[in-house]
């Protein structure tokens, strides 16, 4: 309303009908964000970002003109529908009483075309003096803030007892890095918790860092942060944390089924001890300081050990394994294995030339050691004898003694297990004393095994004199009557044994 104080004649007229036409041609271009950041650097350079997948707009608006002007938009000094799609915008006009309104709407940014969105702008108008009036700004992409944990979670879920810091990547471009201000939630509020605190934090404000120490099953939860200038921000999405403890303990190892060989255990899966992945399980032979441990292939309350000695005890305990870790073991529970099949004694044939008769053949040279072995599984034990030209030897520890014998033997025994065991025959330096048949025979309840050896102990020759020759040749004519009298002796011992 304009009130005239002037006197009622034909200047005053002319001056005020001068006043209205000036005030109708000053219009004031404004520019507005909705469902965008809106913000304005320290230069001066306002700045409309577009967050993903989600429609914005920007609305040029013109006030203080009686007439509807001339709205449009420029990029990069260019019309609007030269540079772009008509799928990645839309221009919408509007008018009030108070304002008339071009809108730019753009769509989802990624749905294809965000970088022709992005650039320099302008809104415009034409006066009614033809003069243009023009409002700058620019346009970019950001994203919603994330959230990088350190360390890194397994499926969201961290071990209890540790530490672990929250970062919120917050993606702004670099005009606005120094005025960002961060907020952290918790559930629905702001981390209380005294083992929470801010990296970097000045003045006890929010940083972009968020450390919990000595995690526990209460700071389980969902976690979100927010960032922007002022009241102006991005929230990200939520990410829950879960805090897992390692399981509880299993109260104790049942025995399912066993064999002379294995162990069959099972156990209740304990309760309160989140998703189980697996089991650990450590067996033990009774009197041994050497633990077998192993891990179930699944999170199945059961196992079977395999590989066992027959009829011994094994300690035996298990303990669950979730993402947090190992649980306590399970108190100690003593099993053992089944009595094996008696049956009669097996001797392990030993790898060497054999005639047809299942003679082993032995063959040294003269000062040479020879070792003839006798490795015997049976149940129940057997007794061993050696007979050396069907003599019986006569063993006393590791001595071994017999009536025309020689004195150059040694006999060790080494047991590999309760039902598995070693007995060697040695001769030290071997000579012609020693060639012969020797016999392995093992005896129990359920029968009897034996192993037959033929040892031959060749002498060596000296070329150097016509006495040397001679020995030699009576030695090899010996051997000969040797070989032809085992051969009768061994023939004779099968006899007597048939």
């Amino acid at each position: 309303r304009i009130q005239i104080l002037f006197e009622d004649n034909m200047y005053t007229r002319l001056i005020i009908v001068f006043l209205l036409q000036a005030y109708a041609s000053s219009g004031t271009l404004t520019l507005h964000g909705q469902s965008i950041f809106d913000a304005t650097t320290s230069d001066g350079d306002r700045y409309f970002l577009f967050v993903p997948h989600y429609p914005g707009k920007i609305q040029c608006s013109v006030t203080g003109l009686s007439s509807k002007p001339e709205i449009y938009f420029l990029k990069d000094g260019k019309p609007v529908e030269e540079m772009l799609p008509e799928s990645l915008y839309e221009l919408l006009e509007s008018t009030t009483d108070e304002a008339f309104t071009l809108t730019l709407v753009i769509g989802e940014m990624y749905t294809g075309g965000f970088t022709e969105i992005q650039g320099k702008w302008s809104c415009n108008y034409k006066d009614p003096e033809g003069g243009v009036v023009s409002s700058t700004f620019y346009t970019k992409k950001t994203e919603y803030p994330t959230i990088d944990f350190n360390p890194r979670l397994n499926g969201g879920v961290a071990k209890a007892g540790t530490t672990i810091t929250l970062t919120c990547k917050c993606p702004f471009i670099s005009e606005f890095e120094d005025r960002l201000g961060w907020k952290w939630f918790v559930g629905n509020g702001t981390p209380t918790s005294r083992h929470i605190s801010y990296v970097d934090s000045v003045d006890g404000k929010p940083s972009d860092k968020l450390r919990i120490e000595d995690l526990s099953r209460w700071d389980s939860d969902k976690y979100s942060c927010s960032c922007g200038i002022g009241e102006i921000r991005f929230n990200s999405n939520p990410y829950e944390m879960v805090v897992m403890e390692p399981p509880r303990r299993i109260v104790v190892p049942v025995l399912k089924n066993s064999t002379m060989n294995s162990l069959t255990i099972s156990w209740d899966e304990p309760e309160g001890s989140g998703v189980i992945t697996k089991y650990k399980v450590v067996c033990t032979k009774e009197g041994s300081d050497t633990p077998l441990e192993m891990e179930t292939p699944s999170n199945k309350p059961e196992f079977t050990i395999n590989s066992l000695m027959p009829l011994t005890s094994y300690n035996v305990k298990v303990a669950a394994r979730n993402n947090a870790g190992v649980g306590l073991f399970s108190e100690v529970k003593k099993f053992k294995t089944d009595k094996p099949t008696e049956s009669k004694p097996i001797i392990i044939r030993p790898k060497l030339a054999v005639t047809e008769m299942g003679i082993y053949l032995v063959q040294t040279t003269a000062g040479q050691n020879v070792s003839l072995t006798c490795e015997v599984s049976s149940y129940p034990a057997s007794a061993i004898k050696w007979k050396f030209m069907s003599k019986e030897l006569k063993i006393n520890d590791n001595s071994v003694e017999g009536s025309g014998i020689a004195k150059n033997y040694e006999y060790a025994i080494e047991e590999l297990n309760d039902f598995k065991t070693v007995y060697t025959l040695s001769m030290l330096s071997a000579d012609r004393n020693n060639q012969g048949l020797y016999k392995c025979e093992a005896t129990n309840t359920e029968g009897v095994a034996s192993l037959t050896y033929s040892v031959e102990v060749i002498q060596q020759e000296d070329n150097s004199s016509e006495a040397t020759r001679s020995e030699s040749s009576r030695n090899y004519c010996n051997m000969c009557l040797l070989s032809t009298v085992t051969l009768l002796l061994l023939l004779l011992q099968v006899l007597t044994d048939n």
